[in-house]
């Protein structure tokens, strides 16, 4: 196991076919090593198969690409449920309710827009739909994630923007769990709370 260091951080990417961990094995910034790094990874659909990465190939520019939405609405959809059903959806209106009053003139993307009949789709279907959603999700700029409930979807939107840096505002009564408090830059109780701490100073902050 290689020690910790000022530079040391794991990248990891989702794709359809596979969770990626890049690893950027940094003695020094001015002195990186370019061998690539031969990983085994669990595929999405099939086998394990190794990939080689290029402890290269991220450079820090690639951190201020430019952004195409502002905030990306994340949160429980179906949950634990077992049957073919959905939580209620109506919090994300709200949220969008809250954001054109607290930051107006900001890009919203939510996903569940055009995919109110998600739970009726087939695997090919899905696959395509949650995975061009977390590319889209790479392109905004902070997430907020409606957890009154756990989502493993939105645990692995959560992911995706640790390894974007991405903030993440949660809106969730689960304050205690793990992830939720280490993944969160913020964690409010409900859509109430998140209003009241959007303050100019926090947009700001947020760099929106």
């Amino acid at each position: 196991m290689c020690p910790r260091s000022p530079w040391w951080s794991i990248r990891t990417e989702i794709t359809e076919n596979s969770i990626r961990f890049v690893i950027p094995f940094a003695e020094k910034r001015e002195n990186r090593a370019s061998k690539p790094v031969t990983l085994l990874h669990p595929r999405a659909c099939g086998p394990y198969a190794s990939t080689r990465f290029d402890r290269n190939a991220y450079p820090e520019a690639e951190q201020s690409m430019w952004k195409k939405y502002d905030f990306f609405i994340a949160g429980v959809i179906q949950g634990s449920i077992a049957e073919k059903q959905v939580h209620a959806q109506d919090y994300r209106d709200e949220i969008k309710k809250v954001l054109a009053e607290k930051a107006p003139e900001r890009s919203v993307f939510c996903p569940v827009e055009e995919h109110c009949n998600s739970v009726e789709y087939s695997d090919e279907e899905a696959r395509e739909v949650f995975f061009g959603h977390l590319d889209i999700l790479r392109q905004a700029r902070v997430m907020i994630a409606y957890l009154p409930v756990a989502s493993m979807g939105t645990a692995i939107e959560m992911e995706v923007c640790r390894a974007e840096g991405i903030p993440i505002i949660a809106v969730s009564p689960m304050a205690h769990n793990w992830v939720i408090r280490l993944y969160s830059q913020a964690v409010v109780p409900d859509i109430a709370a998140l209003a009241a701490w959007l303050t100019p100073e926090r947009l700001a902050e947020l760099n929106i």
